[in-house]
Parts: C-alpha cells; structure tokens; sequence
C-alpha cells in the first residue's frame, strides 16, 4: 500500500487527538484550551470535544484549579507498557544493516557481561576483506571500542569496580597498558561521546563504538563500526561511520525510552 493510498485512511479527528498528545512533548507541561487551539489551528469547540474525550480516557487530566491540561497517566501507563516490551536485539538487526548497507562495513552491539564486553548482535561487510567476529565473542575493555565505550558510560561504581578487574593484556603495540592511559582515554570517550581503537586489539583493525541508554537514562549497550584500519581513513570516520553509528545509538535509545524520564521531570 503506497503513502497516498495509506494517506486516504486516514481520520482527521483521531490525527487531531494525537496531535493534542504530541503538543505535550515539548517543554510547556501544561497547556490552556485556548492555547492549545490557537497553536494548534484547531477550532476551539474541536479542540474542546477532543480534549474532553481524550479526558474521559485517562490520557490527558485536567487541573482544577488553573483549568489548564497536562497529560494523563494512561499515557504513562502505555509508555511503560511499550518500553518493558522493547527487545533490544529485535531493534537491532535493522538499525545493524542499515549501517551496512550505507558503509559496508562490519557493525555489532555489544553489552557489559563478566567485565567483558561481548557480542550479541552483528551485520556483516559484503567486502572480500573484512571483520568477521560470531556473535558470543568477548573483548577485553581497556583496548576494544565496544568495551572502552561500555566502560567510559558506566556508573562511576561500576566503572571503578570493572577497572579493578582488568589485567591490562598487551595485545598489540598500540594497546593501553595501564590505569593511567585508560583512565585519560574514557575521560576522553566521555567528552566526545564515542571511542576509537585503532589497531589496538588486532594489528590492521580499526574500530569505533556510541553508547545505547534505555528508559532509566542507563547505559545497556553499545554499537560499533569494524573494519580494515585503511579504510577508516579519518575522513571517512568522522564525515560517514562516527554519524551512521550515532544516528542508530540515538534511535535505538530513543527506542528503549531514553528522554522519557526528563519529560516527566519537565
């Protein structure tokens, strides 16, 4: 069914509803009638019935004493509902290829499992040369993208305690091999908001990673780029990889609820 056919279906009071709804998300918590129809370019008495039955459903409240609108806890309700049935690795595989299909190169999500960072989730280049890593495959934190960025995002406890179990294995020349460049490097990853390892896990391999948050404003994973050090050139890093890898971290997250604490606070 094309976008104009699917267009023709569509019912203008229930997408006026929703637009209600949607005028919530930004920083005003609270919206007057007359408010509310004016930036909307609704009719008051439309937007007065919408309101009403949106009212008798939960999903908006209406104060009683200013008689201004904010958003109901059905809402929430459904928010909750939405997140707790999020799958992180069925949103993946298309976030995954996608990235491939714009860059071919090898992408995983990895997540924090016995102070390691492992794969659970991959896409792979179609390139003669590339990363193949099966999914399952752990990698130390000081030294892979996955694991410094997984590392750089955690809770300061958690970090303290991850760094106190790492053994600093040397696994190339360009390896961090000890707490002090580590802790340089994730002050780092932390300010820029990604990490970089280059030829530090393996000679000729180069990758980069972004964190993923959930609902909780918690770091569960992150999302990473590998391939061959000479196609990371750092053009190509910074103009296509670094905003494909972010892009799919921010949906991803956005997916999982992130943003939605500071709605409620706002």
């Amino acid at each position: 069914m094309g976008k104009r056919e699917k267009d023709s279906y569509v019912i203008q009071s229930v997408a006026s509803a929703f637009q209600i709804l949607e005028a919530f998300k930004g920083r005003d918590p609270q919206f007057g009638l007359s408010e509310l129809a004016l930036r909307l370019e609704l009719h008051k008495n439309t937007a007065q019935r919408l309101l009403s039955t949106l009212e008798s459903r939960g999903y908006v409240e209406q104060d009683r004493l200013t008689g201004n609108y904010r958003l109901g806890v059905r809402t929430l309700e459904l928010a909750h509902l939405y997140i707790r049935k999020a799958d992180l690795l069925a949103m993946a595989a298309p976030a995954l290829q996608h990235i491939v299909d714009e860059c071919n190169e090898t992408t995983y999500v990895a997540v924090l499992r016995e102070g390691r960072a492992v794969y659970v989730k991959s896409a792979e280049s179609t390139h003669p040369v590339r990363v193949v890593s099966r999914v399952g495959k752990s990698f130390p934190l000081h030294c892979a993208s996955v694991g410094k960025v997984l590392l750089a995002f955690s809770d300061p406890a958690s970090q303290k305690r991850l760094i106190e179990g790492i053994d600093f294995e040397v696994l190339t020349p360009y390896t961090i091999k000890n707490v002090e460049e580590l802790k340089a490097d994730l002050v780092k990853i932390k300010e820029q908001g990604y990490s970089v390892s280059d030829q530090e896990v393996q000679e000729g391999i180069c990758g980069i990673a972004v964190p993923i948050f959930d609902y909780t404003e918690s770091l569960v994973a992150s999302i990473s780029i590998t391939g061959p050090s000479y196609r990371f050139t750092e053009e190509r890093v910074n103009e296509l990889l670094l905003p494909l890898a972010k892009a799919a971290a921010e949906e991803m997250s956005r997916r999982l609820g992130f943003g939605l604490r500071a709605l409620i606070r706002d």
